[in-house]
């Protein structure tokens, strides 16, 4: 039998950032997005047989390194994944290049454009299907405006949608969710330098109005309420790293206050936000942030001695429960993938877990996955099957002090804290009330009270036929 606590995370090596698909490329490699899955996208540099550097897109799937570069292409780029596993990017053609969208077994096929496009891509797709990217009709000119394809998952043959509005003179759609909000940059005047962020609704392009004095904005990720991360210049100051959430733009506190840039790179669906971030005075390094702990280095969340100095958090699952990028490891620059799961701990009585940590309805039966207050909890299914105790109560008191034990194995010592004397407190409110409710009834069963609850001891019942003959016997 085991028992499984919350807020443990675990850290798997991903391959080198350089040389991941060729060890003659000097370029890097870069992630763009990962999925609950934990199958993450992005790009490899590879020198092709003609000596040339070309990128291809790759899948950093849990088994491998997958190049689902196709035999036509010069250059591919993957940005972003969805549940499903549907995979949408960019594929430089002997002509142009333009979005492409790629199923999960494997089929790729090139997004069809308005009549004229010169140069396309793809840059978001919702776990529904729906695409997003943009267009340009014409070389030398700045002239793009975003496009939507689906839902359903388009094939080459789906007509897409014009994602622009008059009050813009260029937009590009860089975000979707399932609600279909669109996130992007737009451009008061056709010119390749500055940009803002922007968000789509109704039918019109509406500009954030973020804060700096800089002329460039960017938007990062969205979540599924609608929430974006992004961020501004304070040039020469550095960058604004912000939220916005229902209307309101608010900034991301910072690690790196002195002339740093602060980039968020992904959102969770909980809202709990990753990114990079470094300094002129300090040195730089992969941050998390939730409204509810503040903001801390990622690696801070690893178990001591990992071994791993992170220096970019690239992308966060929908679920927040897996994060990936790149770091250091025995001195080399290494892509990782860090896994927020739970501790899993041998205790011959575990089957003993709080209601409250595994959630209801979530189909205990069978396991699968609950939401707990410190994050996504694999359900063993064995956990519906708890043994019941005749004496009312008494299971709470079992199950709050065998988890007590269990909690001391936490390699997150707040969190050790914090729970413990939470599972000691309710053990003893619990027997006191027990205590309470015996003496009102009259029964004469009696709990011992003990000095250490860990060390649970009850006296043996007494049954009514020999109290009788006690009072007999006086």
């Amino acid at each position: 039998m085991a028992t499984w606590l919350p807020t443990v995370w675990t850290i798997e090596d991903l391959g080198p950032v350089v040389g991941l698909l060729d060890t003659n490329a000097s370029g890097q490699a870069r992630i763009e997005a990962v999925n609950d899955a934990g199958v993450a996208v992005g790009a490899a540099p590879v020198v092709n047989s003609a000596g040339v550097a070309e990128e291809h897109a790759v899948i950093f799937d849990k088994a491998a390194i997958v190049d689902i570069h196709p035999t036509n292409a010069r250059q591919t780029f993957a940005q972003d994944i969805n549940h499903d596993g549907w995979i949408v990017g960019d594929i430089d053609l002997a002509v142009s290049r333009h979005g492409f969208v790629r199923s999960p077994v494997g089929a790729m096929s090139v997004l069809k454009t308005p009549a004229g496009t010169v140069r396309s891509g793809a840059n978001s797709i919702s776990n529904s299907g729906q695409i997003v990217g943009a267009y340009r009709l014409t070389f030398g000119t700045y002239d793009w405006k975003g496009l939507s394809w689906g839902p359903p998952a388009p094939t080459s043959t789906t007509n897409p949608a014009v994602i622009h509005s008059p009050n813009v003179a260029v937009s590009s759609a860089h975000l979707v969710n399932d609600a279909g909000r669109i996130a992007g940059r737009v451009w008061a005047e056709p010119t390749m330098g500055g940009g803002g962020a922007g968000i789509y609704e109704g039918g019109l392009w509406m500009p954030l109005q973020v804060i700096g004095p800089g002329e460039w904005a960017e938007v990062e990720d969205m979540n599924a309420s609608g929430t974006v991360v992004g961020w501004s210049d304070l040039l020469p100051t550095g960058l604004y790293p912000f939220i916005y959430e229902a209307g309101v733009l608010t900034k991301i506190p910072s690690l790196w206050p002195t002339i740093g840039v602060e980039y968020p790179r992904g959102i969770s669906d909980s809202g709990e936000v990753v990114g990079q971030g470094s300094s002129s005075t300090s040195p730089g390094g992969a941050f998390f942030f939730s409204k509810a702990n503040g903001l801390r280095r990622l690696d801070a969340l690893l178990p001591k001695n990992s071994g791993w100095i992170l220096d970019s958090a690239e992308a966060i699952s929908p679920s927040g429960w897996i994060i990936v990028g790149f770091g250091r490891f025995a001195g080399q620059m290494r892509f990782f993938r860090m896994t927020r799961g739970v501790k899993y701990l041998s205790e011959p009585e575990s089957r003993y877990v709080p209601e409250t940590w595994v959630g209801r309805g979530s189909g205990l039966d069978d396991g699968g996955i609950g939401i707990g207050p410190h994050g996504p909890i694999p359900i063993p299914p064995w956990v519906a099957r708890l043994s019941q105790s005749t004496t009312l109560g008494m299971n709470e008191v079992i199950q709050a002090l065998l988890v007590h034990e269990s909690a001391n194995a936490l390699t997150d010592s707040d969190l050790r804290r914090s729970i413990q004397p939470q599972l000691l407190k309710r053990a003893s409110d619990l027997l006191a009330r027990m205590s309470e409710l015996a003496a009102q009834s009259g029964a004469i069963r009696k709990i011992k009270k003990i000095r250490h609850p860990s060390r649970l001891a009850m006296r043996k019942e007494i049954s009514d036929s020999a109290r009788s003959r006690k009072r007999t016997k006086r």
